[in-house]
């Protein structure tokens, strides 16, 4: 992977130095590769946990310099004479020379051409490390950091080295005479993921989301520019609950300007790029000759959507709170960015419809339900039958593509299970088990965060709980109800006669 970044001081620095002058008067430091004489190269503020590779592109003849005059004094280079150095050779003699940054004598000694501004520098720096990764040249060192420390790296031979790092871009230009120092002022990019969560339960861009299956689940990634960027490749893993919409992917510019595939950055889908041991749902690469305008400090939006499927899982793990997880990280150089995680939740509803007998709960078979995100029932929500779950008939919500029923029936044990649900909906019953009475007024259920689910605003349950009364039995003609009336009355009527009997018998005595 190629690894390039300018260090716009050092490369000034070398171009002070960059002579083939060998007309010295005082010296107070020589050297030379016939002597052994080697060099260091010194590193500060480097980056803990990345790794600097050193690539010797030209030979050191030798040099001198007097006191305090390092930049301006005399240095001898030509094309490396060891086996290793034939790998630069066409480099050097075509490439760098072509383009004008330096310039070859028939004795193989190197100057510096007529494109030897800052400018032309970085770029020559940038064609060096892209020319070693593409022909598979080894670093000459290779030095892993693991703390913030300065690093000195010794016992070089002595030469014209290109400085990189594993933080994705190039380091700087320099000449191991006895010791040069460079400071690294390579960052690392930053990701931002988020998700829009559209539910009433913390709505907004979070690192979580709720929504029903079937709903269009909105990413988005925000990503920071860095010094030193090149190769940036954004990689993406949607979970097996999305189904990406690949034409709303949009790589936007913090002023606005939407950048077009194919021109700013290659779109490509279900491939594998550097360390994916699996495919990606998708990548963005940031790379020559597509796009050279990643400045530090710029930052790109890169959003899309996908709808939440069938294959959704339901709940929170209990392990490690996951969800349908939507995977982001940033490639840049040797190195990457740590994974960047949201998950879009959604739930189950359980329902058991029971009447009491004493103290135990009979499941009652034949009610029949429906369920709406409205309390009048116009916006009813339609699901498909799968396989039952121990007691639970289990109905999931059906996608756009199936054909559902919005009319649930409760089994012989009185609970069916609703999954692929969040947020608030009215339960109804529309039709009650013969002798029971049918609930007057729609429940309303709220299903949030870890599955809490409330009804009619009353404490979280685990289960929707519906309980029904026999209906009460009322009299009827010729039953026991009119005889007991009959009974009644002709107790009073008899009741009255003897009171009556007995008044006149008083008034005759």
């Amino acid at each position: 992977m190629k690894l390039i970044k300018k260090i716009a001081a050092i490369m000034f620095a070398f171009m002070m130095v960059f002579s083939l002058s060998t007309n010295v008067k005082a010296v107070t430091t020589s050297g030379s590769t016939q002597d052994l004489n080697t060099g260091t190269i010194k590193i500060t503020n480097p980056k803990a946990g990345h790794t600097y590779k050193l690539y010797r592109i030209l030979e050191l003849d030798s040099f001198s310099y007097e006191d305090n005059s390092k930049d301006t004094g005399n240095y001898s280079y030509r094309l490396r004479t060891d086996a290793d150095g034939a790998k630069w050779k066409d480099f050097i003699e075509k490439d760098a020379k072509n383009d004008g940054y330096v310039t070859v004598d028939k004795n193989g000694y190197v100057t510096k051409g007529s494109n030897s501004s800052e400018t032309d520098y970085v770029n020559f720096a940038k064609a060096a490390i892209k020319y070693a990764k593409n022909h598979d040249i080894i670093a000459d060192r290779e030095v892993p950091v693991n703390n913030t420390n300065p690093l000195e790296i010794t016992g070089l031979k002595l030469g014209f080295y290109a400085v990189d790092s594993s933080v994705g871009a190039l380091c700087g230009l320099t000449t191991a005479d006895s010791t040069t120092e460079i400071q690294e002022k390579n960052e690392v990019p930053t990701i931002v993921k988020e998700v829009n969560n559209k539910s009433s339960y913390q709505k907004g861009w979070h690192d979580r989301s709720y929504a029903n299956i079937g709903d269009e689940i909105e990413f988005k990634t925000t990503l920071t520019v860095q010094k030193g960027a090149e190769n940036y490749i954004l990689h993406d893993i949607l979970g097996k609950g999305f189904t990406l919409d690949r034409e709303s992917i949009k790589v936007t510019k913090a002023d606005g300007v939407t950048l077009q595939a194919g021109t700013a950055y290659t779109l490509t889908f279900g491939d594998n790029k550097g360390s994916d041991t699996t495919p990606c749902s998708f990548h963005i690469t940031f790379e020559n000759p597509f796009y050279t305008g990643l400045n530090p400090g710029d930052q790109y939006t890169i959003t899309y959507k996908a709808i939440l499927n069938k294959d959704a899982y339901i709940g929170n793990n209990p392990t490690d709170n996951s969800g349908n997880k939507n995977t982001t990280w940033l490639a840049y150089g040797d190195s990457q960015t740590d994974n960047k995680i949201t998950n879009t939740y959604t739930y189950q509803i359980p329902v058991f419809k029971f009447t009491k007998q004493g103290s135990d709960q009979k499941g009652l078979a034949d009610a029949t339900f429906e369920l709406s995100k409205d309390k009048e029932g116009t916006q009813k929500v339609h699901f498909v039958k799968l396989n039952a779950e121990g007691d639970y008939d289990v109905y999931r919500v059906a996608t756009t593509d199936e054909t559902g029923v919005d009319s649930i029936t409760t089994n012989s044990n009185g609970k069916f299970k609703l999954v692929g649900l969040s947020d608030t909906y009215y339960l109804t019953e529309t039709k009650a088990p013969k002798g029971y009475n049918k609930l007057t007024e729609p429940l309303k259920i709220y299903v949030s965060d870890q599955n809490v689910i409330q009804v009619d605003a009353g404490s979280p349950k685990a289960t929707v709980e519906v309980e029904n009364n026999k209906g009460s039995l009322l009299p009827s003609t010729g039953g026991a109800g009119t005889t007991l009336i009959y009974l009644i009355g002709g107790a009073l009527v008899l009741g009255s006669g003897i009171v009556l009997a007995n008044k006149k018998r008083a008034k005759a005595k």
